[in-house]
């Protein structure tokens, strides 16, 4: 396939917008809208982490002595990034949260993608301005929505939008996500209704606590090592060469 339902969405609005359908047009010029406001973005990296993920945090954190908070304008899990609405390779309509370099040319080591269809609400907060998009609501009332993505709309590095920027880019994101599901539908294909397996946050928190305990167990052992060494020279009676190979065999 050339191109996915969102490349023929803006392509068939250029060439033949007079047999374009209304939801198609509505859908087509919220897509041009998204992208323009999308080009920066303040990403909260660490919105609806998992717990396996804040179990890491809170490993990596007692690893290398980190500190338990943060101000917002020292806290790294809120970086500049840039929205990308785009097919996938799977043609799949999908937002790319994508980092912007910083100024001193690092970025985050990751991106999100989140499928467009699995957005079921969008809100922005009206004290704070931050954007909250969420999942389909489980069956089971007493658990809450995922929480996908939360941001906040920036006009330039420390210009916030306004309040009516920030509604619009709602609205827009809301006929968006609606015409994709219905598009799904027209077409059989079945909405997910559990998330998926391959969670990012999940598996970069579970990878993360993984090398955290490696390293505390290198740590633990190479102390075992020197122990051992410090006593096989005292027992030998100077014999420290011999000592040494001693303590250095592997276990």
């Amino acid at each position: 396939m050339v191109g996915g339902p969102l490349f023929f969405l803006s392509l068939f609005g250029k060439i033949c917008s007079c047999l374009e359908k209304d939801e198609d047009r509505k859908a087509r010029l919220a897509l041009h809208e998204l992208t323009v406001a999308g080009q920066r973005v303040s990403w909260f990296t660490k919105a609806g982490e998992s717990g396996v993920a804040k179990g890491a945090r809170k490993l990596l954190g007692g690893l290398f002595g980190a500190k338990a908070t943060v101000t917002p304008s020292a806290d790294s899990s809120i970086v500049e990034a840039k929205l990308v609405f785009h097919d996938n390779a799977e043609n799949t309509p999908e937002i790319l949260v994508d980092p912007l370099p910083r100024p001193a040319g690092q970025s985050v080591g990751y991106k999100l993608n989140i499928a467009i269809h699995r957005v079921h609400k969008v809100e922005a907060d009206a004290v704070s301005g931050e954007i909250r998009l969420y999942a389909k609501a489980p069956a089971d009332p007493k658990q809450s929505a995922r929480l996908l993505l939360m941001i906040g709309l920036l006009k330039d590095s420390n210009t916030p939008a306004t309040a009516e920027e920030r509604d619009t880019f709602v609205h827009h994101l809301q006929v968006l996500s609606e015409w994709e599901r219905q598009r799904r539908a027209a077409a059989g294909i079945e909405e997910d209704d559990e998330e998926p397996s391959g969670n990012f946050l999940t598996q970069r928190a579970q990878k993360a606590a993984h090398f955290a305990k490696r390293e505390i167990e290198m740590q633990q052992t190479k102390r075992d090592r020197e122990k051992r060494k410090a006593k096989l020279v005292a027992e030998s009676g100077g014999l420290k060469y011999t000592a040494l190979a001693m303590a250095n065999r592997e276990d």
